[in-house]
């Protein structure tokens, strides 16, 4: 385990200089990868255009944002245990445009190195405000979704942010997935603690009689310092806006993790209910039942998925 004036240290020297080895570094301090090699270091529009998927069209929005973009690193993928195959992940770490607006530039990204890019996509985005972690949405019924961590910053509590990613576990994709998911929405818990009145990071507030923290809404509207949870309000609200007015940015495959997660979600929902998996031909079949030879079969599975995907809406 690290103690918590290393993570604080790997903190201030990635956002300080943005390169691989400190990527690494941090990434190493929050146990979210062991190797530091990487498979490209460079610009996002080489990455998009050379590396990613060749099939995929870019609106001019998409090519300005694209072209902004310089520092990409990508490490070495790793592979996943699935239930019924393997998964590819990769880490993909960024320096965001100085001057953006970084909640907006880290859905944007991700969305298009999503759009780009085949696999898991974790993402560890770094901006002068903060450093934010980030991966894909298999659960969104939006395509290329994306979730997105509250900003770690300076006056977090680096104790609690060890714990929250310390049971973070490759031993299998879906307990990999959802552990993920869950320490990256508790990010904004491991302030709640963190008492310290000597940092600078700390104003009294009269009416309250409390002491109140610097958080992410004071630091980046430059604004009097909110109580958190309103900071938390504020994100989540910026958070939101951002994904609607992305919404353009569309892929023309379907998602095959996005099916592979729906197959598995009916399966384990119907052997949770005790509803038997059986072969169904007729055309009204039952959302609630799958044909257990379709996990085997993609094309069966994508036409079983769309077909119930129609009916929803």
């Amino acid at each position: 385990m690290y103690d918590a004036t290393f993570i604080e240290s790997c903190f201030d020297n990635l956002v300080n200089s943005f390169n691989a080895h400190n990527s690494y570094e941090f990434l190493s301090s929050i146990y979210l990868t062991n190797t530091e090699d990487v498979s490209y270091i460079g610009s996002l529009e080489k990455l998009v255009y050379t590396v990613g998927d060749t099939s995929e069209i870019y609106t001019r929005n998409e090519r300005c944002f694209i072209e902004k973009v310089k520092n990409v690193i990508v490490f070495s993928p790793f592979v996943v245990e699935g239930k019924r195959s393997n998964i590819s992940c990769n880490i993909i770490s960024v320096e965001l445009p100085e001057f953006s607006d970084s909640i907006y530039s880290s859905i944007a990204f991700m969305k298009i190195c999503n759009k780009a890019l085949d696999g898991f996509n974790i993402y560890l985005l770094v901006s002068k405000e903060g450093i934010y972690i980030g991966q894909d949405n298999l659960e969104s019924t939006n395509t290329l979704g994306c979730k997105l961590s509250y900003p770690i910053m300076s006056n977090i509590d680096w104790d609690r942010l060890e714990d929250t990613f310390l049971y973070v576990d490759t031993k299998n994709f879906q307990y990999y997935y959802n552990s993920l998911s869950d320490a990256i929405a508790s990010i904004d818990d491991c302030y709640e603690d963190s008492i310290s009145l000597d940092d600078g990071q700390y104003y009294f507030d009269e009416e309250t009689d409390k002491y109140i923290f610097l958080t992410y809404s004071s630091f980046r509207n430059k604004t009097e310092p909110k109580p958190l949870e309103e900071s938390k309000n504020d994100f989540d609200n910026e958070v939101r806006y951002s994904k609607e007015s992305l919404s353009y940015i569309k892929t023309n495959k379907v998602n095959s993790l996005e099916l592979l997660m729906d197959a598995e979600f009916i399966e384990q929902s119907s052997t949770e209910q005790d509803i038997p998996i059986v072969h169904q031909t007729s055309e009204d079949i039952d959302a609630s039942l799958i044909n257990e030879s379709m996990l085997d079969d993609p094309e069966a599975l994508i036409k079983f998925l769309k077909k119930k995907n129609k009916r929803e809406k």
